[in-house]
């Protein structure tokens, strides 16, 4: 399911790069924040889309019925945002800096998740090799609605900084995503 969840990865990129070419038309930003928003933006994107690879190793984890592990290491990536956010916020306080933790807590949780798994379950390795588009279509055709509800969720959970953006001040965003995290 590798290749699946890439190709859902590069849907992620596709549909950010409309954004970020829309960017000044969708969200009132300030002329002085533009270029700001743009490369946080092209982060958040970059976040997104590797999130639904970076979701893969978790699945192993439930398919097992290795709940404990899983949430042992979504807690310590949440321990680790919350720090990342308190020190780099101090230190830089910027919409970009909220962007790039997000970057850093997803990557933390994945390359945790896939070392555990490797470490548990040696015999399993995510590959492209077995990719088939075919499944695709069974994907879709069964559970089409439990689909777009976590593409919701990964982006509910992943875009608040655009939904901010688009009916607030862009200087709110760092003040909703502190209070988030």
């Amino acid at each position: 399911f590798a290749g699946h969840y890439l190709m859902l990865g590069l849907l992620c990129l596709a549909v950010g790069a409309v954004i970020y070419a829309l960017l000044p038309i969708l969200f009132n930003v300030p002329a002085e924040h533009l270029d700001s928003a743009q490369r946080a933006l092209v982060i958040v994107v970059f976040s997104i889309a590797g999130g639904f690879i970076g979701r893969l190793p978790g699945a192993v984890f439930a398919a097992h019925q290795d709940f404990v592990i899983r949430n042992l290491i979504l807690a310590a990536a949440v321990v680790l945002r919350l720090v990342l956010t308190l020190v780099l916020l101090d230190i830089a306080p910027s919409i970009i800096t909220v962007a790039v933790i997000q970057l850093i807590h997803i990557s933390f949780e994945f390359l945790v998740s896939t070392y555990v798994m490797h470490r548990t379950y040696p015999e399993i390795r995510l590959s492209l090799r077995k990719f088939e588009p075919g499944i695709l279509k069974e994907i879709f055709s069964f559970s089409i609605y439990v689909l777009i509800l976590n593409l919701g969720i990964q982006l509910s959970y992943q875009t608040d900084a655009l939904v901010i953006g688009a009916f607030s001040d862009v200087s709110r965003i760092t003040f909703y995503s502190v209070a988030n995290s």
